[in-house]
C-alpha cells in the first residue's frame, strides 16, 4: 500500500510541474504583450514631446520611430495571439492595412487623405 501510495504522489508532483511550467508559461507571455505595450506607449510619448516644438526633428526621426513602433505593435500583437491561441488573428490583418497606409503616408505616396484610417474589416 505504501508503494502504491508513494507512486501516486510522484505523479501528483509531474502534474504540478506540468501546471506550474504552463503558468510560468502564460505569465511570461502576459509580461511580453505589456512589455511591448509599454515600448509602444513610450515611442507615442517620445513623438508627442518632440510635437510640442522644443525638439528638432527630421525625417528620419520620423522613419525610425514608425519603424520601432510598428514593430512593438506587432510583438505585442504576435504575444497576444500566442497567449489567446489565435483568437484575434484579425488584428493581423488590420495592422498590415494600417502600416501600410502609415508607410505610404511618411514615404509621400499619399498626399491628402482622412484623418481616420479605414481598415475595411468588420470585427
Amino acid at each position: 500500500m505504501n508503494l502504491i501510495k508513494r507512486l501516486g504522489d510522484i505523479f501528483k508532483k509531474k502534474q504540478n510541474n506540468q501546471k506550474l511550467i504552463s503558468i510560468r508559461s502564460i505569465f511570461n507571455r502576459f509580461r511580453a504583450v505589456i512589455d511591448s505595450n509599454t515600448k509602444a506607449l513610450e515611442l507615442i510619448a517620445d513623438m508627442g514631446d518632440k510635437l510640442s516644438g522644443d525638439y528638432i526633428f527630421d525625417i528620419a526621426y520620423i522613419r525610425q520611430i514608425s519603424r520601432d513602433l510598428s514593430e512593438a505593435v506587432f510583438r505585442s500583437i504576435h504575444n497576444l495571439n500566442v497567449l489567446c491561441r489565435n483568437k484575434y488573428e484579425i488584428l493581423y490583418q488590420i495592422f498590415d492595412e494600417i502600416n501600410t497606409q502609415l508607410e505610404n503616408l511618411i514615404e509621400g505616396k499619399i498626399q491628402n487623405g482622412p484623418l481616420v484610417l479605414k481598415t475595411g474589416i468588420k470585427i
